[in-house]
């Protein structure tokens, strides 16, 4: 059949035709080692293409087993160099085509021709054994996060946590958690895809990735996502907390840009002598110095560059820290005046969820001051409308089976009754801990009650007196439980 596909993309002479005579063909590991060769070149220049490239590996994928066993064959064929090359093309052939795969998704257009080819379909069909990390993990991911078929891809990873294979390199390591993590986030599985972030970080290496610090982002705003939940607490857990065990690099870098002043006072050029000098000459240099001051304006240009990235970091943290802080005004003017930077980087709609969940956060925090409060204050408090508040009131009482009373009085105001917020993020150690508790107080309900114990009451005052019997419990109490 590739026999055919070639005739038939010869006689047409378009790329086009070669990918639809392809599609049209019938899988085999010929017809799919062709979709590695020059056609992967002119996918690149022409991004319409795209959708027909992943319409043609779609067809010849099921002939991905068949290329992978022969591919093994050359191990078995050392001795014979020209059937080991063979089938060592074949293998790279497969790589090529699996990376190109990952490429095609992020360019089609429109989107929908992604699902509606069959890719995704294809490519969960013949994943890898979970337990180990393959290329293919990582652009099945990607396949599904541009087509948007995010709990299709959460259904195919469910809690497994595969480990490196030979065949990924620290980059298919990083993609895959950030992507992975990405997923959960979007089907609301926050749990995991801090999980999946802080493994991202903890991977080592010599430099900082970009994905890294995209996983960090991403991975402080779902923090603020999973404290919002929490409720008003007196000792919430730390949406900035990362890994001890991320690497020497990023460790520094994380810390400057904690530690770095508020972005309004941060984006204010400052006057360094020694930063200016590393960039441009003041004086005239002679051409012995010129390879030197090339080198001095290299190493500048990368602490520029470290600097414009823990800046836009610090960006990150100040907005944490007013999520923290319950401080809404605050929040909400560094999102304004950081708009740009929230949306370059992806995270936006994040952060407007933050926002959402910050008035969550202003009613719990509330609900610790005030036991009983009119609606309308309330709202106005809130800054938003009093219907909208009311509203908000009954999602918290569901969501979080929280006995919140609106009633309304004979003048015609709304009052608000906010009992404590009940504690759902209670862990099984504090779970036993309360139960011991109820059970020592039934136990002290069941001695106070015992009529032998009464009677070793009155006979210990009778024979030491009343005060002596104050001080101390009856010995005999050990023996009074029925």
């Amino acid at each position: 059949m590739s026999t055919e596909a070639s005739a038939a993309a010869g006689a047409s002479g378009t790329p086009l035709a070669f990918l639809q005579s392809i599609a049209q063909s019938d899988p085999s590991p010929q017809a799919l080692h062709l979709l590695s060769g020059e056609i992967v070149s002119l996918l690149k220049q022409s991004t319409d293409l795209c959708a027909p490239y992943l319409y043609a590996v779609a067809k010849q994928f099921p002939a991905y087993h068949v290329a992978i066993s022969n591919a093994s064959v050359a191990e078995a064929h050392a001795d014979n160099r020209a059937v080991a090359s063979r089938e060592n093309d074949a293998s790279q052939s497969l790589s090529t085509i699996v990376s190109t795969i990952g490429f095609a998704v992020s360019q089609c257009q429109p989107r929908t021709e992604i699902s509606k080819s069959g890719i995704l379909a294809v490519l969960s069909q013949h994943l890898p054994p979970a337990q180990s990390l393959h290329p293919l993990h990582v652009e099945f991911l990607q396949a599904c996060i541009f087509a948007e078929q995010y709990s299709f891809a959460e259904s195919h990873v469910g809690e497994t946590w595969p480990r490196p294979s030979s065949l990924v390199t620290v980059t298919h390591v990083l993609r895959y958690y950030y992507l992975r993590g990405c997923i959960h986030m979007a089907c609301g599985s926050k749990r995991l895809a801090v999980r999946c972030f802080w493994t991202c970080l903890s991977v080592p290496g010599d430099a900082v990735s970009a994905i890294q610090i995209a996983a960090w982002k991403k991975m402080v705003l779902v923090q603020c996502l999973r404290l919002a939940e929490q409720g008003y607490v007196s000792d919430p857990f730390d949406p900035l907390a990362f890994p001890k065990t991320v690497s020497e690099r990023l460790n520094r870098l994380i810390n400057l840009a904690l530690c770095m002043q508020p972005p309004s006072a941060a984006s204010e050029p400052e006057e360094n002598p020694e930063i200016v000098h590393m960039v441009e000459a003041t004086t005239p240099i002679g051409d012995d110095d010129h390879d030197a001051v090339e080198a001095e304006g290299i190493r500048a240009e990368k602490f520029d560059e470290k600097k414009n990235q823990a800046v836009n970091m610090s960006i990150y943290g100040y907005l944490v820290k007013d999520f923290v802080n319950v401080d809404r005004a605050a929040f909400a003017r560094l999102v304004d005046e950081s708009k740009d930077v929230f949306v370059e980087d992806g995270n936006y709609g994040m952060v407007q969820q933050c926002q959402q969940a910050l008035i969550r956060r202003h009613v719990y925090q509330l609900s610790s001051i005030y036991t009983v409060i009119p609606l309308e204050q309330l709202a106005g408090m809130l800054q938003v409308e009093v219907d909208a508040a009311r509203c908000l009131l009954l999602q918290l009482a569901v969501d979080h089976a929280w006995e919140i009373d609106i009633q309304e009085t004979d003048a015609g105001t709304a009052i608000v009754t906010l009992p404590p917020f009940p504690n759902t993020n209670v862990d099984e150690s504090t779970a036993d801990m309360m139960q011991l508790a109820f059970m020592v107080r039934e136990l002290d309900v069941t001695v106070a009650a015992s009529s032998k114990f009464i009677s070793l009451v009155r006979k210990e005052n009778s024979k030491y007196g009343r005060e002596k019997s104050s001080k101390a419990a009856p010995k005999e109490v050990e023996n009074a439980i029925i």
